[in-house]
């Protein structure tokens, strides 16, 4: 079965409308750039993709099947396999938890591990996206901005999923911060195998990172 996400003929409308007639399809392992202004709809199209909310007309496949058509264990397994990492890496976490807790939730509900198996698998992803072990024990008022990010990259990729989006995910760091985490992103793309798409406003984030440059306006995909 063909690894991969289509959206075919997408539009979303509440009061207005935010997305019109897009399609496209991420391929397994690819990189691509989803770039427009804020407000475009690009944030909305992410949302979509994961199932967070539901478009008013069209169909979103993951590995050939509708988002509609998944039921039971398929639907966890979609969860396991398409994460996303947002911009604001402040609001995404719980203050109160650890950053042990936060990077270990999805393991718990997603992944059938043993305790030690679930720590190898924190260890290991945070080698992944170099933060010290030393932080697990902190939580993320302790942490910087650069560092919270990470964790919530951390958490996203602890399940190897086969889609990582990430929405505007550095675009609150300043310029070092963002070449590193660039750089990052290439070598977990690249160790893992993990298809992405990179939604920004920032053309030059993209353009040493992603294979195929989308870009949108007006809820509408204008030039690939």
């Amino acid at each position: 079965m063909s690894q991969k996400i289509e959206l075919q003929n997408i539009t979303l409308k509440t009061q207005r409308l935010l997305v019109q007639d897009v399609s496209l399809t991420i391929n397994k392992g690819k990189v691509l750039a989803l770039v427009g202004s804020s407000g475009c709809g690009k944030s909305k199209l992410a949302r979509l993709l994961v199932g967070l909310i539901s478009p008013s007309c069209g169909e979103i496949r993951w590995c050939g099947t509708s988002l509609t058509k998944l039921k039971g264990k398929a639907i966890s397994q979609f969860r396991k396999d398409v994460q996303i990492v947002f911009q604001d890496q402040i609001t995404a976490v719980n203050p109160r938890k650890t950053i042990d807790e936060i990077i270990r939730e999805p393991i718990r509900h997603l992944l059938s591990l043993t305790k030690k198996e679930q720590h190898a698998r924190i260890t290991k992803m945070l080698n992944a996206v170099e933060l010290d072990s030393f932080l697990l024990n902190q939580r993320p008022p302790q942490l910087r901005g650069g560092q919270l990010q990470l964790v919530c990259l951390a958490r996203a990729m602890v399940v190897e999923p086969k889609l990582l989006i990430l929405d505007e995910a550095v675009s609150n760091l300043d310029l070092i911060l963002q070449a590193e985490i660039i750089q990052l992103l290439k070598n977990l793309q690249q160790q893992f195998h993990t298809a992405c798409l990179f939604i920004t406003h920032d053309l030059r984030l993209v353009e040493h990172l992603c294979q195929q440059i989308m870009i949108m306006k007006n809820g509408q995909i204008i030039e690939t």
